[in-house]
């Protein structure tokens, strides 16, 4: 039933869509639609602008009639009245929109931060992610606009483009600045580490050196297209070997900023490195990690030798190696007495 005018002004039929999904979820109360009129004073006020424009190129004037839309107060994207207005095209009725480009589908920040779905927490780190992509400081922007889903090209007038695509849309970031242009970033997410802007409760990911540190990728399904593990030595090589194995470990999360906590030692046959396993189920409940990782490190008790990075680089040893293993981690929220608990830990 929209104009062409309407289509092209909105822009896609996923932004039309998106954004009354958007507004319906922020306040749910209908709006009241007052009886249409084709009073001339009415219809003098709201036929301006390009929209005037475009009814009185392809539509006829005299037979336009105004439909005012009255919205709840808590709708903040469209606070006040919206005049629709109505008038026929080729004998079929069509409506012109009550808006601009630059309106349309846009919520203030932070305001608008509940028809996203997010919290003013992960609202503020979606800005900040868009921010650093433009290059800018977000308190340099005279204001700031969550945006809806922008659509995928084509000619909105001539069908329905939907949009295929791998990562999820979270918002776009508008950001106007004084005396400059202004700046749009779209957030999306997809698959990576656990992160506050893809996620009001994000996971932790442990990322552990499980099957040990070589390096050659299977070639197939496991474990026939994989290549074998390397053996550890036997003999004085292995004398003293001791593996690490702990049930659970609660590691406190301490202040923000980054981390290497010390949870225990193994003495490692030769200094080859079997297992190193560890497993972490939980969220980010009163902390924040950025990323949301938290890292084994095994780490030799002998500065000279080689980092744990893969079998090429170490090699096999004539000894037994003692190491300390860590637990690595970046903070950048924490509250009192915050914990990280990390089960099933086995270094060998």
């Amino acid at each position: 039933m929209l104009s062409d005018w309407s289509k092209r002004t909105i822009g896609a039929f996923v932004t039309f869509s998106d954004a009354e999904r958007r507004l319906i979820a922020y306040d749910s109360r209908p709006p009241v639609v007052v009886n249409p009129t084709r009073d001339p004073s009415v219809l003098a006020t709201v036929m301006t602008g390009a929209r005037a424009d475009d009814i009185a190129a392809n539509a006829d004037p005299d037979r336009a009639w105004v439909v005012v839309l009255q919205r709840p107060e808590s709708a903040v994207a469209t606070a006040g009245d919206q005049s629709l207005i109505v008038a026929p095209v080729d004998g079929v009725n069509r409506i012109w929109l009550d808006t601009t480009r630059d309106t349309y589908g846009a919520w203030p920040y932070p305001d608008g931060c509940p028809a996203f779905a997010m919290s003013v927490r992960r609202c503020r780190a979606v800005v900040e992610q868009a921010a650093e992509y433009a290059g800018l400081d977000a308190g340099s922007a005279s204001s700031i606009w969550l945006l809806v889903e922008p659509g995928c090209g084509g000619d909105p007038t001539e069908q329905l483009v939907l949009c295929t695509r791998s990562l999820s849309f979270v918002a776009g970031v508008r950001f106007d600045r004084p005396g400059q242009e202004p700046v749009r970033r779209d957030i999306f997410c997809g698959v990576g580490p656990p992160r506050l802007v893809c996620s009001e409760n994000p996971i932790i990911l442990a990322v552990d050196m499980h099957n040990g540190y070589w390096d050659t990728p299977c070639t197939g399904e496991a474990p026939s297209g994989c290549a074998s593990p390397v053996v550890p030595p036997t003999g004085d090589a292995a004398r003293g070997a001791r593996a690490l194995r702990l049930a659970t470990v609660d590691v406190p999360v301490g202040d923000v900023g980054h981390h290497e906590i010390e949870i225990g030692t193994a003495v490692l046959p030769g200094g080859v490195l079997s297992e190193g396993r560890m497993s972490i189920n939980q969220v980010q409940d009163g902390f924040l990690l950025d990323p949301g990782l938290v890292t084994m490190v095994i780490r030799s008790t002998d500065p000279s030798r080689p980092r744990f990075q893969n079998i090429h680089e170490r090699g096999v040893w004539d000894r037994p190696e003692t190491v300390r293993v860590l637990v690595a981690f970046d903070v950048t929220a924490t509250s009192p007495g915050a914990t990280i608990h990390i089960t099933g830990v086995e270094v060998r």
